[in-house]
């Protein structure tokens, strides 16, 4: 595929469908974009007039029969007519975000992809996947799409991708939302979703260690009003701790025993 420097000396008139990749700093290829030309007619042979428009890398995968066909689907009332009464659902198949820009360094597939999802959440108007010891959520406000929309510059409604920073091996079980905030449980280990004034954007947003219990993965953590309630296995029983706010800071959090 050629290269050009940049895309503002393009040639304002060229072949359909013709692309060509707009290489940033040449020290690393994660400012690199794609683009094809898009002409006023796609009926005229040759050379012609059109736009040039950003698109995916020519040898990349899209990701569409992965996320169609091997996501969660989507269970919806059939609808019959005005004044209906919905006893009757549908399982259907979501129509999933694919990958219409960049490659596999600047747009790469959700991290959950081969993974396996553990848990499912809304947070700040974002679908979020559990996934081993990562977060993924959606765009804002595009709760089908995981992947950036351009990478040609990062916007800050695009999706997200959280990792761990706990050393060694960790599992993030459940998602919990309380007194809004998002908590991540995982086997031992309890954590916040962390966010500047700017809300959930890339590069903004981090996951903070808030506790370190261990925790039962076999039922999901429960939120009350003021405190969150899970199980913890101890030989051979099984003991109830509510994890509650200290008031101290947004992250300290502390637990206690109340089974009796």
């Amino acid at each position: 595929m050629d290269v050009a420097d940049s895309f503002s000396g393009l040639p304002l008139q060229c072949t359909h469908g013709y692309k060509l990749r707009i290489v940033g700093a040449p020290e690393s290829n994660l400012d690199d974009y794609y683009v094809s030309f898009v002409a006023s007619d796609t009926g005229v042979v040759g050379i012609t007039s059109g736009v040039w428009q950003e698109c995916l890398g020519s040898q990349e995968y899209d990701g569409v029969d992965i996320l169609n066909t091997r996501m969660p689907h989507i269970l919806q009332p059939v609808i019959s007519g005005p004044g209906t009464v919905y006893n009757a659902y549908q399982l259907t198949e979501a129509t999933w975000g694919v990958r219409e820009a960049g490659d596999d360094a600047t747009n790469p597939l959700p991290d959950f992809v081969g993974k396996g999802i553990n848990d499912i959440f809304f947070f700040q108007s974002r679908i979020g996947f559990l996934s081993g010891n990562t977060i993924t959520m959606t765009g804002t406000n595009d709760p089908y799409q995981f992947f950036r929309t351009t990478a040609s510059q990062l916007l800050p409604t695009d999706r997200l991708a959280i990792e761990s920073n706990v050393n060694g091996h960790v599992r993030l079980n459940y998602a919990v939302p309380f007194s809004n905030q998002m908590v991540i449980f995982a086997d031992r280990n309890q954590f916040i979703i962390n966010y500047g004034p700017e809300g959930l954007a890339p590069g903004a947003t981090s996951l903070t260690n808030i506790a370190n219990y261990e925790v039962a993965n076999q039922v999901k953590p429960v939120a009350l009003d003021n405190s969150i309630v899970f199980l913890q296995q101890k030989a051979g029983a099984t003991d109830v701790y509510e994890l509650y706010p200290t008031g101290s800071s947004a992250t300290s959090f502390e637990a206690q025993s109340i089974a009796e």
